[in-house]
């Protein structure tokens, strides 16, 4: 279902299309409902939804320490010890992180993942405050944690709650009616969300979807909720030069402040909700946030005043919306075609397997040893999904540069294509992990080493890091350590137990 039809596109006339081509990528996608928002012309509809927006709320916490510093009340080099009760969580082992640290998750701090419907304790800050590492290097330690931290130096400065604050501050001043915390009490409804039942053994597809109950974030300050039209709003009255009650000001500053001096990650700088960088359209801020059973994307051409948002009620979307999210935008500012990449196909040819057996690819076709032959979709930055056989349950991971296709515990590797040297595999199983509140992960085991699958198309490759720990190599949570024990199998993973399950792969 294709909602919010705030839309303008190169042509008045180009709208049906753009919304055709969004819709054929929602289904390929398996969302219940796709949000959208492409500044112009205000249509919100009588069925708009709010969505849980996730990680956006790290902007709104950035602009709300601009604010406060422009008050007086601190300074962005201040440390957070001096705004926090006791200084806080963070011991004298080392110095603590500034404001500025935090916001650009340059503070040492690790990511946080705390389960659904919990409150962030003040011993479980001090225990991650207590594993953090030196603040104010280059390279980002991406941390939800910091920004609790933030939060709570917010509330400490003005003496109100962070949702208070951002209410009476930003939201009802700017008219953004819909933005806000928890679940709301008017209308329009939040969107009833969906998680994904990827890693169950009898799911056929990993966008298989099953409902869930509306869970909260374990602070204020990542609970937020809104419609995209209001999100969109808000982006326009940022983009301004002309006020917006100093909220354009503050934005520009905020925006200028990351691009030169934010933490490094993938060739990005990030800090406060956004990451910055350069492109054929112009200096560009994007974020994918993710909630339980809801997702959500935005990218901006601030010098451009032109935004697009998306949401949808799917868990693990962040990234899908995103890739859509950039094709709009470059549809709309340079008048390219509605379509994936190209480089987010597989290079023709036979792929041979750990396993032995072979995936034979020809254009969007493709072939597992004898069987029938099935098509493939691509969801863009190299991930693929099989429409029926043996591959169906499994996301396919495109690594172009190794000639590899990742299914699952198998890697089907390019005939000919040099062998990727691995690195050594952890002493846990392969199989499903699973936690009664946070859900199933899965452990791989395949010639590049071991990785983690946090949820079907989000991975991150595995090292040991002394006896009974791991380090994530890269994905979402780079440089973070798990621990592991043998007998039962199981992994803790920012604190949190996850069991071996019974059921194996479904190869």
């Amino acid at each position: 279902m294709i909602a919010n039809k705030a839309l303008r596109s190169v042509a008045d006339s180009d709208t049906p299309d753009v919304l055709n081509w969004i819709s054929a990528r929602a289904r390929v996608l398996n969302m219940p409902r796709v949000d959208i928002a492409l500044q112009g012309i205000d249509m919100a509809p009588a069925t708009a939804v709010r969505h849980k927006l996730g990680s956006f709320s790290k902007l709104i916490t950035g602009l709300l320490l601009m604010h406060a510093a422009d008050m007086g009340l601190c300074g962005l080099s201040d440390t957070a010890a001096k705004h926090l009760p006791g200084g806080g969580p963070f011991g004298r082992v080392m110095p603590a992180p500034t404001l500025w640290d935090l916001l650009s998750h340059r503070g040492g701090i690790p990511r946080g993942s705390g389960a659904p419907g919990a409150e962030v304790r003040q011993d479980a800050l001090h225990a991650a405050c207590g594993d953090r590492v030196e603040p104010g290097h280059v390279d980002a330690r991406y941390s939800n944690l910091g920004f609790v931290l933030l939060g709570q130096v917010l509330e400490h400065l003005h003496g109100m709650t962070w949702e208070d604050l951002a209410r009476t501050t930003l939201f009802a001043p700017l008219a953004l009616d819909t933005l806000g915390v928890g679940v709301p009490e008017v209308p329009p409804p939040l969107a009833p969300p969906h998680q994904l039942r990827g890693f169950h053994p009898d799911a056929c597809s990993p966008l298989e979807i099953a409902p869930m109950p509306l869970l909260s974030a374990p602070a204020a300050s990542q609970d937020l909720h809104g419609t995209v039209a209001d999100w969109a709003l808000l982006l326009t009255r940022l983009s301004q030069q002309d006020g917006a009650q100093g909220w354009a000001d503050r934005f520009s500053r905020l925006f200028n402040l990351v691009a030169r001096e934010g933490g490094t990650r993938g060739g990005l700088r990030i800090g406060a909700g956004l990451q910055v960088g350069q492109s054929a359209m112009g200096p560009i801020a994007f974020e994918a946030a993710e909630h339980f059973g809801h997702g959500a994307a935005f990218a901006l051409l601030p010098r451009r005043g032109l935004s697009v948002t998306l949401a949808t009620n799917r868990a693990g979307a962040g990234a899908d919306l995103m890739h859509i999210a950039m094709v709009l935008l470059r549809h709309v500012a340079q008048g390219e075609p509605l379509q994936i990449p190209h480089a987010d196909w597989p290079e023709c040819g036979t792929y041979i397997a750990n396993t032995g057996d072979t995936l034979r690819i020809a254009g969007t076709s493709a072939v597992v040893n004898d069987d029938a032959p099935v098509t493939l979709q691509t969801l863009g930055g190299g991930r693929l999904i099989a429409e029926s056989g043996v591959l169906a349950p499994f996301g396919l991971m495109l690594d172009r540069g190794a000639g590899t296709i990742h299914a699952g515990n198998r890697s089907f590797r390019l005939r000919a294509h040099p062998k990727a040297q691995g690195t050594k595999l952890c002493r846990l199983p392969a199989g499903f992990f699973a936690n009664p509140d946070l859900g199933r992960i899965a452990l791989y085991q395949r010639d590049s080493g071991t990785v983690l699958a946090f949820a079907p198309f989000k991975e991150a490759r595995l090292e040991p890091d002394g006896e009974g720990w791991l380090r994530q190599v890269d994905g979402p949570a780079a440089g973070e350590r798990l621990h592991y024990a043998t007998g039962p199998a199981r992994l803790w993973i920012g604190g949190h137990p996850y069991t071996i399950a019974e059921e194996g792969f479904r190869q």
